[in-house]
Protein backbone atom coordinates (compact mmCIF):
# COMPACT_ATOMS: atom_id res chain seq x y z
CA UNK A 1 0.00 0.00 0.00
CA UNK A 2 1.21 3.31 -1.00
CA UNK A 3 -1.44 5.97 -0.08
CA UNK A 4 0.83 8.86 1.37
CA UNK A 5 3.53 8.53 -1.97
CA UNK A 6 0.43 8.23 -4.15
CA UNK A 7 -1.13 11.31 -2.67
CA UNK A 8 2.21 13.35 -2.58
CA UNK A 9 2.68 12.54 -6.29
CA UNK A 10 -0.81 13.56 -7.15
CA UNK A 11 0.06 16.93 -5.12
CA UNK A 12 3.44 17.90 -6.46
CA UNK A 13 1.44 17.11 -10.44
CA UNK A 14 -1.02 19.41 -9.49
CA UNK A 15 1.34 22.22 -8.05
CA UNK A 16 2.87 21.84 -11.28
CA UNK A 17 -0.19 22.79 -12.97
CA UNK A 18 -1.75 25.54 -10.91
CA UNK A 19 1.32 27.19 -8.90
CA UNK A 20 4.97 25.66 -10.98
CA UNK A 21 6.59 28.99 -8.71
CA UNK A 22 6.15 26.91 -5.44
CA UNK A 23 8.03 24.37 -7.08
CA UNK A 24 11.25 26.64 -7.95
CA UNK A 25 12.16 26.48 -4.29
CA UNK A 26 15.81 26.51 -3.36
CA UNK A 27 15.44 23.94 -0.29
CA UNK A 28 16.82 20.91 -1.12
CA UNK A 29 13.73 19.16 -0.18
CA UNK A 30 10.35 18.06 -1.35
CA UNK A 31 7.80 20.89 -2.38
CA UNK A 32 5.11 19.01 -1.15
CA UNK A 33 5.43 17.28 2.25
CA UNK A 34 2.51 14.52 2.85
CA UNK A 35 1.58 13.17 6.86
CA UNK A 36 -1.11 10.64 7.34
CA UNK A 37 -1.92 12.07 11.01
CA UNK A 38 -4.94 9.71 12.12
CA UNK A 39 -6.02 6.84 10.54
CA UNK A 40 -8.47 4.30 11.43
CA UNK A 41 -8.49 0.66 10.42
CA UNK A 42 -12.37 -1.16 10.10
CA UNK A 43 -11.89 -5.01 8.64
CA UNK A 44 -13.88 -5.92 5.87
CA UNK A 45 -14.91 -8.65 4.16
CA UNK A 46 -16.40 -8.19 0.72
CA UNK A 47 -15.22 -8.21 -3.35
CA UNK A 48 -15.51 -5.78 -5.50
CA UNK A 49 -14.93 -5.77 -8.75
CA UNK A 50 -11.62 -8.27 -9.13
CA UNK A 51 -10.47 -7.08 -5.79
CA UNK A 52 -11.15 -8.37 -2.04
CA UNK A 53 -11.46 -6.05 0.83
CA UNK A 54 -9.34 -6.33 3.56
CA UNK A 55 -10.18 -3.17 5.50
CA UNK A 56 -11.57 0.00 4.86
CA UNK A 57 -9.78 2.94 6.57
CA UNK A 58 -10.70 6.53 7.32
CA UNK A 59 -8.64 9.43 8.91
CA UNK A 60 -6.50 12.67 8.04
CA UNK A 61 -3.98 12.88 5.84
CA UNK A 62 -2.09 16.46 5.87
CA UNK A 63 -0.40 18.35 3.23
CA UNK A 64 2.31 21.11 3.43
CA UNK A 65 3.62 22.74 0.45
CA UNK A 66 7.08 24.15 1.41
CA UNK A 67 8.45 27.27 -0.80
CA UNK A 68 10.50 30.01 -0.63
CA UNK A 69 7.71 33.09 -0.25
CA UNK A 70 5.20 30.31 -0.18
CA UNK A 71 2.86 33.21 1.93
CA UNK A 72 3.39 35.63 -1.47
CA UNK A 73 2.04 33.23 -4.11
CA UNK A 74 -2.03 32.95 -5.03
CA UNK A 75 -2.67 28.98 -3.95
CA UNK A 76 -6.68 29.89 -4.99
CA UNK A 77 -6.11 28.31 -8.16
CA UNK A 78 -4.67 25.28 -6.49
CA UNK A 79 -7.28 25.39 -4.08
CA UNK A 80 -9.98 25.47 -6.54
CA UNK A 81 -8.73 22.53 -8.20
CA UNK A 82 -8.44 20.35 -5.11
CA UNK A 83 -12.66 21.44 -4.40
CA UNK A 84 -13.99 21.33 -8.20
CA UNK A 85 -11.13 17.83 -8.65
CA UNK A 86 -10.58 16.02 -5.07
CA UNK A 87 -7.65 13.26 -5.47
CA UNK A 88 -9.35 9.94 -6.22
CA UNK A 89 -7.36 7.03 -6.25
CA UNK A 90 -8.68 3.44 -7.87
CA UNK A 91 -7.19 0.38 -7.47
CA UNK A 92 -3.12 0.21 -9.13
CA UNK A 93 -3.68 -2.33 -11.88
CA UNK A 94 0.02 -3.12 -11.84
CA UNK A 95 -0.35 -4.44 -8.50
CA UNK A 96 1.46 -7.74 -7.78
CA UNK A 97 -0.89 -10.96 -6.82
CA UNK A 98 -1.51 -11.10 -3.19
CA UNK A 99 -0.24 -7.44 -2.77
CA UNK A 100 -1.90 -4.65 -1.45
CA UNK A 101 -3.86 -1.66 -3.43
CA UNK A 102 -5.60 1.09 -2.15
CA UNK A 103 -8.44 3.03 -3.66
CA UNK A 104 -9.14 6.37 -2.18
CA UNK A 105 -11.16 9.96 -2.06
CA UNK A 106 -9.41 12.83 -0.11
CA UNK A 107 -11.76 15.51 0.87
CA UNK A 108 -10.36 19.07 1.61
CA UNK A 109 -11.02 20.11 4.93
CA UNK A 110 -8.89 23.65 5.88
Amino acid sequence: MRLRTRFAAEMQSRLIASLPEAVETVWDAQAVVVAVEQIKFTSAGDIEGDWERKATLTGVVRAELRADEIDALEVEPLIANLVSAPVYFGFDAETPLGELSEKARFVLAD
